[in-house]
């Protein structure tokens, strides 16, 4: 895995345009040395996309990790089922050898 870098390394652009029109630099993992988040550069300050106050302390940086090559689908409501129905008769079973030891 990549090691944390200084934010002075950090790419600010190459990802295209931002809402307003900005050079926007790529996604990445960035960090204030207390919290993790995932930002960009916008064009005056680092931001997590949420409109509200931009990341501010920002000290560090990271890319993100590749995804993985293999998406799993959702579970169908079928599978869930199931699986409750199993955790459930696990848990009945466990109760009924509680009792019977007792």
């Amino acid at each position: 895995m990549t090691e944390w870098q200084p934010i002075e390394t950090a790419p600010k652009h190459g990802a295209g345009k931002g809402l307003f029109g900005h050079e926007r630099g790529p996604e990445l993992m960035l960090t204030d040395g207390e919290s993790i988040y995932i930002g960009f550069w916008n064009g005056r300050s680092w931001d997590d996309g949420d409109f509200y106050d931009d990341i501010g302390g920002v000290t560090h940086w990271m890319p993100l990790p590749a995804l993985p090559d293999e998406v799993l689908p959702p579970p169908t409501m079928d599978s869930l089922r199931r699986k409750i129905e199993a955790q459930q008769q696990r848990i009945a079973e466990a109760q009924a050898a509680a009792k019977g030891s007792r």
